[in-house]
């Protein structure tokens, strides 16, 4: 078992409302790792998806993520109230969304998880992270060659970043946020993507790009201290090839394509070639 037994359980799904709710009004909070409401709906969540009832579970996920406990750790909690152990909301979020059917979103947050990388202390759970992201990947078409090389600028603005950052977040989780006002709209519009959400979330990607169009990897931390993507194009596109533009979908796809950057996280390369062929790309 993963999960220490709590004295008493919660049944509740907050439903398709909360998310419309919170996404419309509010901001992303500053959660973490001690969050205990984030522990809480993430144990309810994933004995929701056990048995088998994951669209109740979906919201549930969405709402940790939204409360900015977004990295997986190793107990999510208050030692002193109750602590879930193994957490990785978008791993579970990522089985939610494939056993509904949405492949897409599905490969994304498999991806992401993977990218967090603790899950790679639970062998079990890695291993079905394997074996998902490969069923995954059959349904998608193989890129006919390896992503071409990062620009050497791209590469020495990240490893500055990284030396940086990395030097100012020792010993901090969670409690500041170092984005950029482009990368927290691109966030914010991240998560009303995963809630299917998409006019919402194209508004908050356009507006990232008025701030900000150059797609990067691994560029912010948001209150976290791994580094996150900004990929701003990339999910407009999903978001509007999802909503029947496809003429803008195709032009916003082609541009993140243009950039290269994208092209080096596999889930979001097979992906993007996916929808391209959908919107009719080339």
């Amino acid at each position: 078992m993963f999960l220490r037994q709590r004295t008493a359980t919660r049944t509740g799904s907050f439903g398709a409302l909360f998310v419309s709710v919170v996404l419309c009004s509010s901001t992303p909070l500053h959660a973490d790792r001690r969050d205990q409401r984030s522990a809480d709906s993430y144990s309810d969540a994933v004995s929701l998806i056990v048995r088998g009832k994951n669209q109740e579970a979906i919201p549930l996920l969405l709402g940790v993520l939204w409360r900015g406990a977004r990295e997986p750790n190793e107990s999510q909690g208050s030692q002193t109230r109750f602590l879930v152990y193994r957490y990785d909301p978008y791993y579970w979020l990522g089985i939610a969304f494939m056993e509904s059917g949405d492949d897409e979103r599905a490969l994304l947050c498999f991806g992401k998880s993977e990218l967090y990388g603790v899950i790679r202390k639970w062998p079990d759970w890695y291993a079905d992270l394997a074996r998902r992201q490969e069923e995954l990947q059959r349904r998608f078409p193989a890129p006919m060659s390896g992503p071409p090389p990062l620009p050497t600028c791209i590469r020495r603005e990240r490893e500055r970043f990284d030396s940086s950052c990395l030097s100012i977040l020792s010993g901090i989780f969670g409690d500041h946020s170092f984005a950029t006002p482009a990368e927290e709209l691109f966030v914010q519009g991240e998560l009303a993507f995963l809630a299917r959400r998409n006019h919402l979330a194209a508004g908050f990607f356009r507006q990232a790009l008025e701030e900000d169009s150059k797609e990067t990897l691994a560029s912010f931390r948001y209150r976290a201290l791994s580094a996150e993507d900004y990929l701003p194009h990339f999910y407009l596109g999903l978001a509007l090839a999802e909503l029947g533009s496809k003429d803008e979908a195709r032009a916003e796809l082609e541009e993140s394509r243009r950039q290269i950057v994208s092209l080096h996280r596999p889930a979001v390369r097979r992906v993007l070639e996916k929808a391209l062929t959908r919107v009719g790309g080339t």
